[in-house]
């Protein structure tokens, strides 16, 4: 077997323009079209220490081709957090 060429990564603040592409066209899937407003203060939050949210990229030789959302909140059923994942739909795009 092969090894893999796959990397997981955060999504540097300075990938913005590969994650767009993969953002816009996750929207679809929900029926939804997110404004480029709200898009700007998503990346902002992906990239801000102080906010919650998180952004992981799926790389296949350098390239970014999928990507993950997720944030962890308090739960009211367990003392410990829970984590909420946004995916893409589609999985890996080249």
């Amino acid at each position: 077997m092969a090894a893999s060429n796959a990397t997981i990564r955060p999504i540097r603040a300075d990938e913005r323009a590969d994650w767009e592409p993969l953002w816009k066209g996750y929207q679809p899937f929900y029926k939804v079209l997110i404004s480029d407003q709200t898009s700007a203060v998503t990346w902002g939050r992906l990239h801000d220490p102080a906010e919650p949210m998180e952004v992981l990229g799926a790389y296949m030789d350098e390239r970014l081709c999928g990507i993950v959302h997720y944030l962890f909140h308090r739960s009211c059923w367990t003392t410990g957090d829970y984590c909420y994942l946004q995916s893409s739909p589609q999985g890996f795009q080249r």
